[in-house]
């Protein structure tokens, strides 16, 4: 999460709305990792920010997919927020303890992302300019790919790795996680640099 927030943070002039928009979630994020560390350092059980930070991070994502597709498209996007929370909190309040990771929830998360973020980038396709790597939402938009499909692999494992069967699940996730947030840092920087 520290790369693209400093990264955000050096480009912010020239960020659009779209791009400060998801920015705040690196924020979040940072704020978030640093209760983390607070109550795991002092023995409080901190699983419950996850339940939390998993629905915020959804509305970010999907909301800032919502502003690169055409608007007979944006309804679906944004509808599907109220969608994915609807059924995240039932999940959380019947199926999970309050203390349990709602792991459902966020494999569900990840393939609704997944999904999203390959049909913007089809639908951006042929707007990208040649190369296709100076406009800041393709490096978004292949962070995106990257870390909800590794994330979703990783939570569709998780029985796997609790029965002991899947050792590596999570350095897989860790890897993707470094990766995504090397693009996402990268998207910023092109905002720098993209007339």
């Amino acid at each position: 999460m520290g790369i693209p927030l400093l990264a955000g943070i050096i480009a912010w002039r020239t960020l659009g709305k779209d791009l400060r928009f998801f920015w705040s979630i690196f924020l979040l994020g940072v704020i978030a990792e640093c209760i983390v560390y607070y109550t795991r350092s002092n023995g409080i059980h901190n699983v419950w920010l996850f339940n939390v930070f998993f629905p915020v991070e959804f509305c970010v994502f999907m909301y800032t997919l919502s502003l690169w597709v055409a608007e007979s498209w944006r309804k679906w996007f944004r509808g599907s927020i109220l969608i994915f929370l609807v059924f995240y909190f039932l999940l959380q309040w019947w199926v999970y303890d309050p203390g349990q990771l709602n792991t459902a929830g966020k494999y569900i998360q990840s393939t609704l992302l997944l999904v999203g973020a390959l049909g913007v980038l089809v639908h951006l396709l042929p707007q990208f300019r040649h190369p296709m790597s100076v406009d800041p939402r393709f490096w978004v938009l292949a962070g995106m790919l990257i870390y909800f499909g590794g994330t979703a692999f990783v939570f569709l494992a998780g029985q796997l790795y609790i029965d002991g069967k899947l050792p590596g699940v999570w350095i897989i996730h860790s890897v993707c996680n470094i990766s995504a947030n090397l693009m996402f840092g990268a998207g910023f920087i092109y905002a720098r640099v993209t007339p």
